[in-house]
């Protein structure tokens, strides 16, 4: 089932049918899901947040284009006084939910909403808390196609609207949270955690070559120009050095944080089940005396 969804972000759903049917595997196109469209969540006009997100849905939409500095201030004003406990965390849930509806139709269009107001949503996503409620968007946005959540949640990520950090704990909220998300939570991690991996091995290959240009250098006689040269390319060793040592540090504390929540998860569906045994014991405890 996860892998026709994956099949269908990079294919038409009547494409992959045709192709089953040709395969002679048409039992599998049954379970293709029949509803893959975004729904909006504020689209009931009863919803406490109707009116100002609907707003900030026709800002941010194609047609609309409107001006950085118009959705800001819709955003920084219309959206800070809604009727909410949590108004920070709803004003992100409403602009991450108007960006991620409004590019529904592809990922160029996501990547052009969201390049168009990166500044507007680096705002609104300035905590952790903000970051978390981005991810409820998303995930309501794409309740019916997990594989689109799954690469907009990503590109999230690539794009430090959502730290690595916010989306582990995200994930692994709890043990009724894994079991919502856990046709995805696996991949998800997978590709969160593969993102300090892979950025620490390309500053160290930055370092490896960088330190290779200071040895030449020293090697070959030269001028006052080049002592200054060589000067500058130190420095520049010094400063791959430090960002490495950070990438380092966040890569660690990412594998301890990781580690931690599925521990957590692990011991809270481990209660769970003892939790349901021991219900179960004693309903058949009830059942033997009844009769």
């Amino acid at each position: 089932h996860n892998l026709l969804e994956r099949c269908l972000r990079l294919s038409y759903k009547e494409r992959l049918e045709q192709a089953l049917s040709l395969e002679k595997a048409t039992e599998l196109v049954s379970l293709i899901p029949c509803d893959q469209s975004a729904c909006w969540p504020f689209g009931d006009e009863s919803h406490a947040f109707h009116s100002q997100a609907e707003q900030v849905r026709t800002l941010v939409s194609l047609p609309g284009k409107a001006q950085l500095e118009e959705v800001q201030e819709c955003v920084t004003g219309g959206l800070s006084d809604l009727p909410s406990d949590q108004p920070s965390e709803d004003r992100a849930r409403v602009l991450v939910s108007a960006v991620v509806y409004e590019g529904r139709e592809s990922v160029s269009h996501l990547m052009g909403i969201s390049g168009r107001y990166l500044a507007v949503l680096r705002g609104a996503l300035g905590g952790e808390d903000e970051q978390r409620a981005a991810c409820d968007a998303v995930a309501e946005v794409w309740g019916s196609c997990r594989q689109n959540a799954v690469l907009v949640m990503d590109k999230f990520v690539s794009m430090k609207l959502v730290s690595p950090f916010a989306l582990i704990r995200w994930l692994l909220s709890g043990y009724d949270a894994c079991k919502e998300r856990g046709d995805y939570m696996w991949e998800l991690l997978h590709l969160t955690v593969a993102k300090p991996l892979a950025l620490v091995a390309k500053i160290q290959s930055d370092l490896s070559t960088a330190q290779a240009e200071v040895d030449a250098l020293r090697e070959a006689p030269g001028d006052a120009d080049e002592q200054n040269l060589v000067a500058e390319k130190e420095e520049r060793v010094q400063r791959i050095k430090s960002a490495l040592k950070n990438a380092r540090e966040d890569q660690e504390d990412l594998a301890v944080l990781l580690v931690q929540k599925v521990l957590e998860c692990a011991e809270e569906c481990g209660d769970r089940l003892r939790e349901e045994r021991r219900k179960g014991g004693d309903e058949e405890e009830e059942d033997d005396d009844d009769h």
